[in-house]
């Protein structure tokens, strides 16, 4: 068991280096001690320096420490561990503890599992009921243990006296830990802790979710709140600065926006159908009866619409490709009355151009990368079919 990990703030000191593993372009400096923590318990390994190197992963095998780094090292290790870091990982640590050590005392919910996540922390809760009024309370009272300063400590107890608080299965070790909250919490953990609850700042609990086997319960506290809340706070006041509203009426000013877009839609769709009835009567005014054509004002939508609407109410066909930078739409449609078939005729194109889709005999479609020789194509397949009809 490591003793540096019983204080959360040994972050420096100065070990011999028992040996050196190289491999390829990195080695392992080998230390039968070490001030740094090894992944493990649901918390992530420490980050840091040797000699000013980056430790870029720390493993426990075969009796020593062994810390993965580029670059060469020897006689004595200063490491040093990065203290943002870890401040913000123990606090996390605790926090679990504090927070599920609440609930399995006051709900009886057995904890299942608990996790981290970059803005938030969580854990799982065997609950088969859960909800706001909980969560507030939960939140609550774990704020009120965060004022009055509990210790948490960590004693190394006897297999006897750590058989009163914990079940066997957690008991297999040479050596047993245990990390104390007052009446609140025994749990047998070999991590880093806070020395007291004050250290965890706050508490905020954020939201839950319903799974297989309980509810998860997010949470955030100490300076990954802090941390988040700044970002949080700058996002808002770039979005108040963007819809040109007080951060307190952000959602008055988001809901303005959606308004203003429906109503910009609405304009839009009414120029659309008119741009469509225009194109219609100018193709419905030609005296071929299959058309070919390019388009490059309409969204492949508004394009769709445009043929389908077009061969219903006009003895057309159409052999149309839209036009979107680097991508075409590839339409081939007719009326009811016309004779051939627009999924055959869609397939030789398809296959030359590699283009997806098909359809059946009255329309077929599909897209893939724009190729000028693909509106050819369909200029002689039109003119092939007036000639036919």
């Amino acid at each position: 068991m490591n003793k540096h990990y019983d204080h959360w703030l040994e972050c420096e000191g100065d070990f011999e280096i028992v040996g050196i593993e190289q491999e390829e372009d990195f080695c392992w400096v080998l230390t039968s001690d070490s001030i740094f923590y090894v992944e493990g318990g649901g918390m992530a390994k420490d980050t840091g320096t040797i000699n000013g190197i980056e430790v870029e992963d720390i493993r426990f095998k075969d009796g020593y420490y062994a810390h993965k780094i580029h670059g060469s090292v020897s006689g004595i290790a200063h490491m040093k561990v990065d203290v943002d870091q870890r401040i913000e990982k123990v606090q996390i640590h605790s926090a679990s503890h504090l927070i599920c050590g609440y609930i399995n005392k006051k709900y009886h919910a057995r904890t299942i599992a608990f996790f981290t996540h970059e803005d938030s922390s969580g854990c799982e809760m065997e609950f088969e009921e859960f909800n706001e009024d909980i969560m507030h309370e939960i939140e609550k009272t774990c704020n009120q243990y965060v004022l009055s300063d509990l210790p948490i400590q960590i004693v190394y107890p006897t297999l006897e006296e750590a058989r009163q608080h914990a079940p066997e299965e957690k008991l297999e070790h040479d050596e047993l830990r245990a990390a104390v909250i007052g009446d609140i919490d025994y749990n047998m953990c070999g991590c880093i802790h806070v020395p007291s609850l004050r250290y965890l700042q706050s508490i905020k609990l954020l939201s839950y979710e319903k799974t297989t086997r309980g509810y998860k319960i997010y949470f955030i506290c100490g300076e990954q709140l802090l941390r988040t809340l700044g970002k949080q706070q700058t996002i808002l006041e770039q979005c108040a600065k963007d819809l040109g509203t007080p951060q307190n009426d952000i959602y008055l000013g988001i809901t303005r926006l959606r308004q203003e877009i429906k109503d910009l839609k609405a304009i839009e769709t009414e120029w659309k159908n008119k741009v469509v009835a225009q194109k219609i009567k100018e193709f419905a005014a030609k005296e071929e009866v299959c058309l070919s054509e390019c388009i490059e004002d309409l969204d492949v939508k508004t394009f769709q619409m445009l043929c389908s609407t077009l061969v219903r109410e006009h003895e057309k066909a159409v052999f149309f490709v839209c036009h979107d930078a680097d991508r075409c739409h590839v339409m081939i449609a007719r009326h009811a009355s016309l004779p051939f078939k627009a999924n055959e005729l869609f397939k030789e194109i398809a296959v030359k151009f590699s283009l997806r889709g098909g359809g059946n005999p009255a329309v077929a479609q599909g897209g893939g990368s724009y190729q000028p020789e693909i509106l050819e194509e369909l200029a002689k397949l039109a003119d092939s079919m007036n000639h036919i009809i």
